[in-house]
């Protein structure tokens, strides 16, 4: 099955979903400081999709299948260390990966929209 340009904006959508989730478990354990370097990153990842969606979507789209596996593997990753966050496992090195995971994200967008 192709992937077409709607499958790469899903996962950019989920990816920003993980972001918020953080931001809201990193709120309610008291880690405020984690939890405003996570909004930040959140708010300009959602700066980055929205650009994009106004850009004109052509230049990209044979770019798509490509980015939307890597969307998968970043979206696999910052899934598993929001969830360990949320567990309060080692969460030092989970916010860390999560916030990495979401740079991921925004240099991909960034890639596609300078």
């Amino acid at each position: 099955m192709a992937t077409t340009r709607p499958d790469l904006i899903d996962e950019l959508l989920v990816t920003r979903r993980h972001a918020q989730r953080l931001v809201i478990s990193l709120r309610f354990q008291g880690r405020d400081q984690e939890a405003d370097a996570a909004e930040e990153k959140e708010r300009a990842l959602t700066t980055r999709i929205d650009a994009l969606l106004a850009a004109a979507m052509e230049t990209w789209g044979g770019q798509a299948a490509a980015l939307t596996t890597r969307l998968k593997a970043i979206n696999q990753r910052l899934s598993a260390s929001v969830a360990r966050v949320r567990k309060r496992d080692e969460n030092a090195a989970h916010i860390a990966g999560a916030l990495g995971a979401i740079d991921d994200a925004i240099e991909v967008v960034r890639r596609l929209v300078p």
